[in-house]
């Protein structure tokens, strides 16, 4: 009985975010989309705000943009209005042509990813995605993976989903297609907070990646060129941020998951 429990509780499946995770290292992609549609609007668009968000579908992101008090000051003393919800609108309908025009660009899988993905296969663990992108991008972000050897086994949008990041349906959605349960025999990895908050909503382990990702907002050039000191007290701030959310792993880099995998396992059997 023992063993068959074991069996059971172990990690079936990981459910990987894109952009900032497996692919586009450091999560440039959306962040040069966001800058091009503000600065068109002659909006001054800090960095670390476009960040903030990151994770979220794309349409929410930019309305949580425009309910910043400073981007709302501006675009009054520029426009004469508040921005709300048509404004939205709007910039959405130039983010995602913009994005779609360079988001294969960013396609290359992250270092480590297709060996780890290699690994999982081996261990008959199934791959799974979320994302903040809608299918449009996703059209051509996954084709352009795929010839670069990255293809998970699903790809859920938030676009035909109740709602996207925090909520978990696109977890659901992922255990359905990849015919994986119970929830808790899932790992969710990413590299945002929304990551961590849709993971745990959808009853998930949580793996948060700190190399590469949004929150650290480093290019690899960056990352390699980086005094190690000015790095790691980065780093340190990611990984802080990471843990008062509630995170359950922290891994420094994509390599780490497969190390995360056996550590949960181990801590299932002796829950048993």
């Amino acid at each position: 009985m023992k063993n068959n429990q074991v069996d059971k509780n172990m990690v079936k499946a990981v459910i990987f975010d894109w952009a900032g995770t497996a692919v586009d290292y450091g999560c440039m992609a959306p962040q040069a989309a966001f800058k091009t549609i503000f600065d068109e609007k002659k909006i001054e668009l800090e960095v670390n705000d476009i960040r903030r968000f990151m994770g979220l579908n794309k349409l929410e992101h930019i309305k949580l943009i425009l309910s910043l008090d400073y981007i709302k000051e501006q675009w009054k003393d520029r426009y004469g209005i508040i921005p709300g919800g048509e404004e939205a609108k709007k910039l959405y309908s130039q983010f995602e042509p913009f994005l779609i025009d360079i988001v294969a660009r960013y396609s290359n899988p992250v270092p480590g990813m297709l060996e780890l993905c290699e690994n999982l296969r081996e261990k008959g663990i199934k791959i799974g995605s979320t994302t903040g992108y809608n299918d449009n991008i996703m059209k051509i972000l996954t084709d352009s993976a795929k010839e670069k050897g990255y293809s998970p086994d699903s790809v859920v949008t938030p676009d035909r989903m109740p709602a996207g990041r925090p909520a978990p349906y696109m977890c659901y959605q992922n255990a359905i297609n990849l015919e994986v349960y119970p929830m808790g025999s899932i790992l969710k990895v990413g590299d945002t907070l929304s990551d961590i908050h849709e993971g745990k909503n959808a009853g998930m382990w949580t793996a948060a990646v700190v190399k590469g990702s949004n929150d650290l907002g480093l290019s690899l050039d960056e990352v390699n060129a980086i005094d190690s000191k000015v790095l790691e007290d980065k780093c340190k701030t990611v990984r802080e941020r990471y843990i008062k959310n509630g995170v359950h792993f922290i891994a420094e880099t994509i390599s780490d998951i497969i190390h995360i995998i056996d550590e949960i396992n181990n801590k299932t059997e002796e829950r048993l």
